[in-house]
């Protein structure tokens, strides 16, 4: 037996090399033509790597040698995307009735078809193609189609020519008008069915999206309308009614919805799985997505197109194998996603079958990419639903596990809630009885202070115009305003802001108001004496010297004269304001405090004097506590230059109208957003 190998072998080689270039068979057109394919059994082809042949180059070439081969084995495809590439073919024509028949071709992205018929004159020349406007077209059609004319003579070659960057399939069919009717009226049914269904889902999703703004709803809406513009773009249907004037856009659009619809899908699956967890899944998917759009950006550079549609092929297999691994992860909404990318991947390989003729071809296997994308669409739809399923049964099962949780803490609770309630009773009637005796402590420092302020017949009958608007943070104030007359011609009046306020500031108030007198009656009159002497005695009162304290006071102290006719000014930190003969004028304090941790050197407060002998004069002393409240639209401090404002506005009105505008303006100033922050007091003096 092994003898006889070789002879066996060379046998087989031999009967398969005839059926290979055997003789195409002959196609006939008669009264009863229903369709008949145009294929690997019963044409040849040639393939023209210059493009530059034209039907008479061919003609001749194939009379000197025969240049068209037949090869059953060998799909019909134009391999070589640079070259033309022709086809030859035997029609005999029998019809004796008109009945109308076309030759169809199916790739939408065929660029240049040309269709030699043949005539009594020769060849007549029809073109078409992916290139050209569709108004070019014999027939208004997402398939390329021309009508097949009349033959004279019994037998007679067609010749086509087709020249495409695309990979296509070169299997034209001749086919009734009939038979076109019946096959397109269930191909548009499908295809509306189809189309239908999928935008139906794009809203359905996309109002999801608007509602929840849930990100798997967005990219599932991304995902699905790249899907449906690459799939109108690829059966002629965008070009037959969207865009037919503008060729051109067949090429992009067909690229640009592809490239969407693949880094959606990825988008897609790293949200509804939260990739982002897992690390390595988490940058391989982010690497596809960098991958993808470089092939895009490489296809318009170069004008590659099928030699990247494995890349494409593997997104989906990726996603598929992730969904695999998070149903093993226990994720149950992953067993729809799984059937989603299954239906894919069975479509795509039904197409193939399809495309080779290992399959029937006919309207389901040739639309079963759009079958196997819909049932895509939808059992992701499905998946969306039961991960949201998945995550109320979460949420439910923790809100009973935290509702018993809850119950047990609150029974624990409601007994120390008792317990403490209780307590909290004795304690709070402890500390209602502590706050009434310090409220009732602080009403008497009150009454002290007040007493010790001079009252408001001394004022009168001293200083005829004048106003106090003196308004406290607290009961008790660190600020405080003093008087004392010298004879019946001079007087000393000072505005005091003391550190700190409430009880801590009146009880400095009480230092400084006995440290006055005290040192007024050692014959000491001058302003910048008194503070100076003030500034030593706050020190050796409060041993600033030993404990380190650092309390003391603001003030503007001044000396009127009425036989002199001058006012003598001395301030720490706090200014005086005047108005005279219309003008309003301010004199800075010096930038020292009374008391504080300064030891040493002897301070030296600077002493102003003032003449109102020929003009009436008005002047103002204030704390700082006016000036510096927040307030306003802008929560702002309300500042010197508008007080200053203030004043020269209302200086033309009587003091009792000058206080009530001042405590009108700051009460607006501090709102209902803001509350007041310091003891506040401005005095204000006429003297003519």
């Amino acid at each position: 037996m092994k003898n006889h190998l070789p002879i066996v072998t060379f046998l087989i080689g031999f009967i398969s090399l005839s059926f290979t270039f055997a003789t195409p068979k002959t196609i006939y057109i008669d009264n009863n033509i229903k369709e008949v394919w145009i294929g690997n059994t019963n044409c040849e082809y040639f393939e023209d790597s210059s493009t530059a042949l034209t039907l008479s180059d061919i003609l001749y070439l194939d009379s000197q040698s025969p240049i068209f081969k037949q090869d059953k084995n060998r799909d019909p495809l134009n391999y070589n995307t640079k070259s033309s590439y022709w086809q030859k073919f035997l029609v005999v024509d029998t019809r004796t009735k008109t009945i109308p028949v076309r030759i169809e071709f199916f790739d939408f992205d065929l660029e240049e078809i040309s269709v030699f018929q043949p005539t009594n004159n020769g060849f007549k020349e029809s073109t078409a193609g992916y290139n050209k406007p569709f108004a070019n077209r014999e027939v208004e059609h997402k398939n390329i189609s021309f009508l097949l004319h009349p033959i004279k003579n019994d037998s007679n070659y067609f010749y086509i020519r087709y020249h495409s960057s695309n990979t296509n399939v070169l299997k034209p069919v001749f086919r009734s008008y009939d038979q076109i009717f019946n096959y397109g009226l269930k191909e548009y049914l499908l295809l509306g069915i189809f189309f239908g269904l999928l935008i139906l889902m794009i809203f359905y999703n996309a109002l999801y999206y608007v509602i929840l703004k849930n990100k798997n709803y967005l990219y599932y809406v991304v995902f699905a309308i790249g899907s449906l513009f690459y799939l109108l773009a690829q059966n002629g249907l965008g070009f037959q009614f969207i865009w037919p004037s503008f060729p051109f856009l067949n090429k992009y659009t067909s690229h640009f919805s592809l490239l969407v619809s693949s880094v959606a899908m990825l988008l897609f699956t790293h949200s509804f799985f939260e990739i982002k967890n897992h690390q390595k899944i988490n940058t391989l998917l982010w690497i596809l997505i960098d991958i993808r759009i470089g092939i895009y950006i490489l296809e318009l550079l170069t004008d590659a197109k099928s030699e990247w549609i494995f890349v494409d092929i593997l997104i989906v297999q990726t996603a598929l194998a992730i969904g695999v691994f998070a149903l093993k992860k226990g994720i149950k909404s992953a067993r729809w996603f799984i059937w989603a990318f299954a239906c894919l991947d069975l479509a795509f390989i039904t197409s193939y079958l399809e495309i080779i003729d290992l399959i029937p071809s006919n309207i389901l296997t040739f639309y079963a990419l759009y079958i196997g994308i819909i049932l895509q669409f939808v059992f992701l739809s499905i998946s969306i639903a039961e991960s949201f399923k998945e995550a109320y049964q979460a949420r439910n099962s923790a809100q009973a596990d935290l509702l018993a949780y809850q119950e047990e803490v609150n029974q624990e609770l409601e007994e120390k809630v008792t317990q403490r309630t209780n307590e909290l009773h004795l304690q709070k009637r402890i500390i209602e009885d502590k706050s009434n005796l310090i409220l009732s402590s602080v009403r008497y420092a009150q009454t002290i202070q007040e007493s010790i302020l001079p009252d408001t017949a001394y004022l009168k009958s001293l200083i005829p115009e004048h106003f106090i608007f003196f308004k406290p943070k607290d009961m008790v104030s660190g600020d405080f305003y003093w008087v004392k007359k010298l004879d019946n011609d001079q007087y000393l009046i000072a505005a005091v802001d003391c550190t700190g306020h409430g009880i801590p500031g009146a009880f400095m108030s009480m230092i400084g108001i006995n440290l006055l007198k005290l040192i007024v009656s050692r014959n000491i009159t001058e302003p910048h004496l008194i503070l100076s002497e003030l500034h030593k005695e706050v020190q050796s009162v409060l041993k600033q010297d030993k404990t380190k304290n650092s309390d003391g006071m603001d003030m503007g102290l001044c000396l009127v004269d009425r036989k002199e006719k001058t006012i003598k000014f001395s301030g720490a930190k706090n200014p005086l304001i005047y108005i005279q003969n219309e003008k309003i004028k301010r004199i800075k304090a010096t930038r020292k405090s009374i008391g504080g941790m300064e030891h040493g050197a002897e301070i030296i407060f600077e002493q102003h004097e003032i003449s109102f002998a020929e003009y009436p004069i008005s002047f103002y002393l204030l704390s700082d506590g006016y000036v510096d409240q927040f307030g306003g639209e802008k929560g702002e401090k309300y500042m010197m230059h508008n007080f200053l404002k203030l004043l020269d506005k209302i200086k033309d009105t009587s003091f009792l109208q000058q206080e009530n505008t001042l405590s009108h303006v700051f009460k607006n100033w501090i709102g209902e957003a803001n509350f007041q922050i310091d003891d506040v007091l401005v005095i204000g003096v006429k003297e003519a």
